[in-house]
């Protein structure tokens, strides 16, 4: 007794040799149209990946710009606030600057001033440097 499973017979039938010209020409733009749908399908995803990447360098780089400006502009309002928080900076100087000495608190907040005047946001971030 010969059992055959009705997807073996289907597969049996399609690989005959002797089929209809429309049985073939089905066959045969299944084929095509499923190779360039997968085709479409891979470079639509390159195309999707290259745009995600693109817009996420831009967003970045936004992000850096703006770090850098408000980095940049906090230097003036440091020098501005110096005489009523020169207590505040002479220890930050300490930080900002480990390997420098200073005689006096004076000195070292002035000297925290401009390390920090030194430093513009453009030069602490990058757009490049990632």
């Amino acid at each position: 007794m010969d059992t055959e499973f009705p997807a073996s017979a289907f597969w049996r039938r399609l690989a005959r040799p002797r089929r209809s010209l429309v049985a073939r020409y089905t066959l045969l733009s299944i084929v095509v149209m499923s190779v360039a749908l997968i085709v479409l399908a891979v470079l639509y995803e390159q195309l999707a990946k290259d745009l995600l990447n693109r817009l996420t360098d831009e967003r970045l780089d936004a992000q850096a710009l703006s770090t850098a400006n408000r980095v940049s502009s906090m230097a003036p309002m440091i020098r501005f606030n110096l005489p009523a928080a020169q207590q505040q900076y002479a220890e930050l100087a300490a930080y900002l600057l480990p390997e420098a000495t200073f005689e006096d608190p004076a000195s070292a907040a002035l000297a925290f001033v401009q390390a920090i005047e030194e430093r513009p946001g453009n030069t602490l971030v990058q757009a490049g440097d990632r």
